[in-house]
Parts: C-alpha cells; sequence; structure tokens
C-alpha cells in the first residue's frame, strides 16, 4: 500500500436545501443528501479517485459509523475500522438559495483508554506497509491534544513520510512533530500565528515560521486564492492562482488539494507538481455538489491551466 490516512473523528456529513433560514419559523427542508465527511473521508475518497492505493484507518461506532462506513465501501475505499461504544457524529450542514451556508459540527464520540490503546497498536501496524501516513482532521471529545503529535513522531520513527492536517492545539503540538509536511488553511494558519494575516506577505511569513519550527514544509490553502508551498530550510517558495470557476461548494476543497498533493509525493514528483495537482484537484473539487467527486479528467483539464510561480523566500 502506499498511503495510509488516520481520521480520529470522522462523521456523517448531511447537506439541507432550503429556500431561506427563517429565524423563529419554521423552514421547509427541500432536499436532504448524505455521505461520508470530515477530513479523512474525504481524503481517502480522492485518493481512491485518484487510482492511490491507500488504507483509511477510522474509530467507528453506532448507527453513525456504520452509514460512514457504507457510504465509503460502495466507493470501494479500503477501511482498517476501530470499533467504539460510543456514536459517531453527523455534522449538518444548511444551503440557502441566497446567502451563506450553516455549518453545526459536534465534538464527536469519547473514546475508551481501551479503545485509543486500540488505535495505537492498529496504528503501528499499519505503519509497515505504507510508504506516506496523512493525519488528518479534528481530534474526538477529551482526546489529549498531543495526539497527532504521538502519530507523527511514530511514522517518522518507522521511516515513513508524515503528513498533518489539523487545527487549534493539535496542531501547535503538531508542528513540533516535525512531520514532513503541513497542510493549514488560511484561518488555522491565522490561529497559529495567534493573529489576521491579511496580505500575501504576512501569509508567506507565516508559512515560513511554520515551516522553519517544523523544519519541512508547509502548504497553505487559500480557497479562491489558490496556495502557497513553503520550505524555509531548503529556501523554496512557490504560489499558484485557482482557475476561475463558479464555485458550488467548498466544504472539502482543502482535503482534494491535499490528497491530490499526497499522491504527487508518494509518486516522488516535484514540489512544484505537488502544488499544481493539489491546486487543481482543490478547483475541480469546488466545482461539483458537495460530497460529490469530480472526474479524473476534470483535475487533469484543470492541472493544464493552473500556472505555477516559484522563487526564493
Amino acid at each position: 500500500m502506499s498511503v495510509l490516512v488516520i481520521g480520529l473523528n470522522p462523521a456523517v456529513d448531511e447537506e439541507w436545501r432550503v429556500e431561506s433560514v427563517n429565524p423563529d419559523e419554521k423552514t421547509e427542508v427541500r432536499e436532504k443528501r448524505s455521505w461520508a465527511g470530515g477530513k479523512p473521508p474525504n481524503v481517502g475518497r480522492w485518493l481512491r479517485r485518484l487510482g492511490v492505493k491507500s488504507t483509511l484507518l477510522m474509530p467507528l461506532g453506532g448507527a453513525g459509523g456504520r452509514r460512514v462506513a457504507r457510504h465509503l465501501r460502495e466507493e470501494k475505499v479500503k477501511l482498517r475500522i476501530v470499533r467504539l461504544e460510543q456514536e459517531t457524529r453527523t455534522n449538518v450542514m444548511i444551503t440557502p438559495d441566497r446567502g451563506h451556508q450553516l455549518r453545526f459540527n459536534p465534538p464527536g464520540p469519547v473514546l475508551s483508554r481501551t479503545e485509543w490503546g486500540t488505535v495505537y497498536a492498529e496504528t503501528r501496524k499499519a505503519l509497515g506497509s505504507h510508504r506516506v501516513v496523512i493525519c488528518s482532521g479534528s481530534l474526538p471529545a477529551r482526546a489529549p491534544i498531543g495526539t497527532y503529535a504521538r502519530l507523527v513522531r511514530e511514522g517518522n520513527a518507522a521511516g515513513v513520510t508524515t503528513i498533518l492536517d489539523c487545527d487549534g492545539p493539535a496542531l501547535t503540538c503538531g508542528v513540533k512533530a516535525k512531520p514532513f509536511l503541513l497542510k493549514p488553511n488560511l484561518f488555522e494558519l491565522n490561529g497559529w500565528v495567534g493573529e489576521p494575516l491579511t496580505n500575501k506577505a504576512a501569509r508567506i511569513e507565516g508559512a515560513r515560521e511554520m515551516s522553519r519550527q517544523s523544519g519541512g514544509w508547509v502548504l497553505l490553502s487559500l480557497d479562491r486564492g489558490g496556495a502557497i508551498l513553503i520550505n524555509h530550510g531548503e529556501n523554496f517558495l512557490a504560489t499558484a492562482k485557482a482557475p476561475p470557476v463558479k464555485a458550488l461548494n467548498t466544504v472539502g476543497a482543502g482535503d482534494a488539494l491535499l490528497a491530490a498533493a499526497a499522491q504527487q509525493i508518494d509518486q516522488k514528483t516535484s514540489p512544484e507538481s505537488w502544488l499544481r495537482w493539489g491546486v487543481a484537484a482543490g478547483t475541480a473539487y469546488v466545482t461539483q455538489p458537495a460530497g460529490t467527486l469530480p472526474a479524473l479528467k476534470t483535475v487533469e483539464r484543470f492541472a493544464k491551466e493552473v500556472v505555477v510561480q516559484r522563487r526564493g523566500i
């Protein structure tokens, strides 16, 4: 196998489409859809679409867990499941015809000491048969903030290429664990720096400092602004703009970018290719309804349109 994705707080994603949200009044739900959601399933589904041999390791429990597993098996994503007593969460997105989308994400289940022990044991078993490991998404309720940092260190010790995509205190701990690549979005980088980064120069400097502290690569996703790839030690800086498209949905675009970049890393291509294909996948994804992956040929078309510009830091 090539890529192991570890996601400790997966979810069922549900989208409710409405005409408008009416405070203090009934709001009619015209359409309801669900799919395996949260960052890890998104990354796992994308790796499958990109033709990457991969395994998705997740704790799952209850009816929500069964729904996540069913959705992923329907898409032929290979799963390694840690069974939980508590139920896997359900995230709800309310999408009106006009205005902003509302998103509601519960904290997730509480894992017992025995369940945590199983997570770590299964991770150690899986590391031996994968070249790249991605730790992705939020932590479940009451999880130690250093959980992903611990997993990154175990991956580094096993000689595996480690990639981390999380936020908040878990990200702060994770930077110190020195993963090969970190994939924050702008909101997550702002939180790590401790202030809003309102212009390109400030964002580059924030990403450069994260790279300096981690000793590795930082891939900063910027929504419609494309992405920045930086490595302080390599004196490497490259930027890529996203081709202009009509966005139908942005939830999961960063996961598409991460999966495509991981594919390129696994194939040992150039950093410019990581950036190009990552931005292409993210762009292709936003042209689809929420939870729907585009055809591979759509990603390939956008990859030809993405312009990567490289310069020293």
